[in-house]
């Protein structure tokens, strides 16, 4: 209807933990919507406690179907763990805008995925097919970041509204054994802006052989058929490492152009096949790198 829907608020004293099944699209969880032609915005969801464990075939999600917003998703915590299988995430499928997805954890965040199935671990902000509305913006705010095995970190537009900017704030970050922080664009809207910034170092290590597995880095994409631009990829640290045939890439598959590459670091080293690359494949303009 026309009325906002309400607030949804956990606050534990020790700790919260949304356990899933073992089985895809079957999800536990919280869930804040604005249902299909609705005008009213959906609550925010805010989790205040020292420790969060979300797995399995699990959920956290605001979202909406209809002209009203997506309310915004707020985690507070110390320490944060996302594993197996789990999605976090604001989106949007309609006209209303996507929620701001922001994550506050003192001591680390760690997200991991799992090879039985590929990219279902998922913390992200999107903007779907059809939709009008832009997407939230992704925060993520700790010590220690972790992301490890075929997950994904994402903000993404499939519409013709943007996708919202991410941000990573941290003292040290590492990225291993295929897990992917994308940007990127499918539909006529922008991709979004990736600003990382890291105290003091950025780890990315993929694998030995690159053959038949996803790729392990940053990157920022318009994707083909898309005419919306990716966004820019900044990094600012003191050491900044890429191992084992490990990415940083912006580039367009579309007729938009790709975003550019800034690098503020004191050291940085790239070996065993990794690359730093600007790239087009179509239409669009490829991006600088600085």
């Amino acid at each position: 209807g026309r009325e906002d829907g309400g607030l949804s608020s956990v606050k534990a004293s020790e700790s919260v933990e949304i356990i899933g099944s073992n089985i895809p699209n079957f999800f536990t969880g919280f869930h804040n919507m604005v249902e299909p032609d609705a005008t009213g915005s959906a609550g925010n969801i805010t989790i205040d406690t020292p420790q969060l464990t979300v797995s399995g075939a699990s959920l956290i999600l605001t979202s909406t179907l209809g002209i009203g917003d997506a309310g915004d998703l707020n985690i507070n915590t110390n320490k944060l763990d996302i594993q197996n299988g789990p999605q976090v995430t604001t989106a949007t499928f309609a006209v209303g805008n996507g929620g701001d997805l922001t994550i506050t954890a003192t001591e680390s965040v760690n997200i991991t995925g799992t090879n039985d199935f590929p990219l279902s671990t998922r913390l992200f902000s999107t903007a779907f097919s059809d939709s009008t509305g832009d997407a939230g913006n992704l925060s993520i705010i700790t010590s220690k970041l972790n992301l490890v095995e075929f997950g994904r970190l994402e903000s993404q537009t499939f519409g013709s509204g943007n996708a919202g900017n991410m941000t990573l704030e941290v003292d040290n970050l590492a990225i291993r054994d295929g897990f992917q922080v994308l940007t990127g664009t499918l539909g006529g809207g922008n991709g979004a802006d990736l600003a990382l910034i890291a105290a003091e170092s950025v780890e990315i290590d993929g694998f030995n052989n690159t053959f038949d597995i996803l790729p392990t880095g940053l990157f920022s994409v318009s994707q083909e058929g898309s005419t919306g631009d990716a966004g820019n990829v900044s990094i600012t640290t003191s050491q900044l490492s890429l191992t084992q045939n490990s990415r940083i890439s912006v580039r367009t598959d579309g007729s938009g152009n790709a975003g550019n590459i800034n690098l503020e670091v004191d050291n940085l080293t790239i070996r065993d096949g990794s690359q730093i690359a600007t790239e087009t494949f179509a239409g669009g303009d490829r991006g600088r790198e600085h």
